[in-house]
């Protein structure tokens, strides 16, 4: 009898083995129960990283909306103290209203309230602070703003207080003028 002969003996309960080294457990499938499971598992992690995802993106839309208060802020703040710095003059027109006086020609550094002299407004129209030049009639709008007030502190003192509000960032900023 020949050694291989034990491979086809009808007691034998060795079976070759399968194509590609795939067990028993490939060819028959998955079970509904171990189906299930890993269908939870998926909508659990799913859930898990959609979570994950609102979280992360509600921080950057707070930060988109503070870059934008703080942009609006830097303009505002550079606009208005270029024209601080140079007034010899200033007087409030309102709560919301303040005219500046810079001197021009002459240079005497007095506040002569006409020309030479350039004589620069700003007032608050439907939540935006424009700068109105009055020598030239040029008109921008510096900026969003919630509130700007203008307080006479004394005769030769104001104080300027700009709020702005982007969604749900607020900002405050307080300026102060003294005359020369």
């Amino acid at each position: 009898m020949s050694k291989f002969n034990h491979l086809n003996h009808p007691g034998n309960v060795f079976k070759p083995a399968r194509r590609g080294g795939c067990s028993a457990r490939c060819e028959d499938g998955f079970t509904l129960l171990e189906l299930l499971i890993v269908s939870v598992l998926m909508v659990f992690v799913t859930a898990l990283t959609a979570e994950m995802w609102r979280y992360f993106s509600i921080g950057l839309v707070n930060l988109d909306a503070r870059s934008k208060a703080v942009e609006e802020m830097r303009f505002a703040l550079e606009t208005i103290s270029a024209d601080v710095g140079s007034a010899v003059g200033a007087t409030a027109l309102g709560e919301d209203r303040v005219l500046f006086c810079k001197d021009g020609g002459d240079y005497n550094c007095q506040a002569d309230w006409a020309p030479p002299d350039t004589m620069v407004e700003y007032y608050l129209s439907n939540n935006h602070l424009i700068r109105y030049n009055r020598s030239d009639g040029t008109q921008i709008t510096v900026a969003r703003v919630s509130d700007f007030e203008v307080e006479n502190i004394t005769d030769e003192l104001m104080r300027f207080t700009i709020r702005f509000e982007v969604g749900d960032v607020s900002k405050q900023v307080i300026l102060m003028w003294s005359k020369p």
